[in-house]
């Protein structure tokens, strides 16, 4: 006599508590009872059986719960709570938020007070969290390398971010996939606030970007390099030494608009600037005023599409095709540049069709 509790089937006696075998044979055996056309009948009750342990197996397995996280101030006690949970007070910001990181699985975390950046590369997300910001300000220093470092992770959103201070770089991405910046701002005095690349081995693929700001960096305002597929709907760059958007190696990408003003006057850098084999993507807008150069693309880059634009006032000249190929600005006005309104040399299949003032 069996102790516990199970069905007969085929002269075997099957127990329930041995999740994996009667889940396994009870799949195995209706297959198996309806494969036999011989059989016109088979066991109602036994059927019945069966599917209640499959779905009994389903339902017991745990299931992930999204945490709530929220790292908070008080004087100058930092405190991260996972689920109600304390899980660091200390004097650091990075790590009452990467606490709060390694005591999750899933979920948000919500950042209620502006911070100083530790000395080093920043919080790192695990892969599917959310990060809420809320406005507040991480303020990073001449010796911080990233307010946020994003290696080799998927799917993880950053909000509502305000980086200040002078760190490296604002967010760096490198070898990522679906990650997401949505209302995220910077206004620093050096650096490169967002960056996307491939430096850690394999390129970035699926970047959305949302209502970018960037101002007062030394180097781009965003940056790309080796990334399939980035999109986005507005960016805005301000008193740069660099791009206001600088697209290298990145291809299947699209966005909104660009805004870029007062971005590498006098140099040779662009509001908006494809290099480097970029290839394949539309933008809708570019404005440029004050900048370097309005639109450049160069470095065999290719088939990309411009479809309005507005260029003024810039050092140099204010569009240039340079070794590009199927590479097309479709309207817009273009005036008072220094360089002249337009260029296209080498390459082939480009055309500019603007307003020269």
């Amino acid at each position: 006599m069996h102790r516990w509790p199970g069905i007969w089937f085929h002269g075997q006696f099957w127990p329930l508590l041995e999740r994996q075998i009667p889940v396994t044979r009870c799949s195995d055996a209706l297959l198996e009872m309806l494969k036999h056309e011989s059989r016109k009948k088979f066991d109602e009750s036994l059927m019945k059986t069966c599917l209640c342990i499959l779905l009994w197996a389903l339902t017991a397995l745990p299931l992930a719960q999204a945490a709530t996280a929220y790292v908070t101030r008080t004087g100058t006690t930092w405190t991260g709570r996972v689920d109600g949970n304390v899980v660091y007070t200390g004097s650091s910001y990075n790590a009452a938020i990467q606490a709060c990181v390694n005591n999750m699985t899933s979920g948000t975390i919500y950042i209620r007070n502006s911070g100083t950046c530790d000395p080093d590369y920043g919080v790192a997300p695990k892969d599917g969290l959310v990060l809420d910001y809320g406005g507040t300000t991480a303020t990073g220093t001449a010796s911080t390398i990233s307010v946020i470092q994003l290696d080799r992770r998927n799917n993880v959103t950053i909000r509502n971010l305000r980086i200040a201070g002078n760190p490296r770089y604002g967010i760096w991405s490198r070898s990522s996939s679906g990650i997401t910046l949505s209302g995220c701002s910077a206004q620093v005095t050096g650096g490169l606030p967002f960056r996307f690349d491939d430096s850690k081995g394999g390129g970035s693929r699926n970047i959305n970007v949302n209502s970018i700001t960037s101002n007062g960096q030394s180097a781009h305002g965003l940056e790309t390099y080796t990334v399939d597929g980035f999109y986005w709907t507005t960016l805005q760059a301000r008193d740069s030494t660099g791009c206001g958007l600088l697209l290298n190696n990145t291809l299947n990408w699209s966005g909104g608009s660009v805004y870029a003003y007062n971005c590498c006057y006098g140099g040779g850098y662009a509001g908006f600037r494809m290099a480097n084999s970029n290839q394949r993507g539309t933008v809708n807008y570019v404005d440029a005023d004050r900048c370097g150069r309005g639109i450049f693309s160069l470095t065999q880059s290719r088939d990309a599409t411009i479809n309005n634009c507005n260029v003024r006032n810039c050092s140099g000249i204010g569009i240039w095709l340079q070794d590009s190929y199927n590479t097309r600005v479709l309207a817009g006005t273009v005036a008072n540049n220094a360089g002249g309104c337009y260029a296209i040399t080498g390459g082939s299949g480009n055309s500019v069709q603007v307003t020269c003032q």
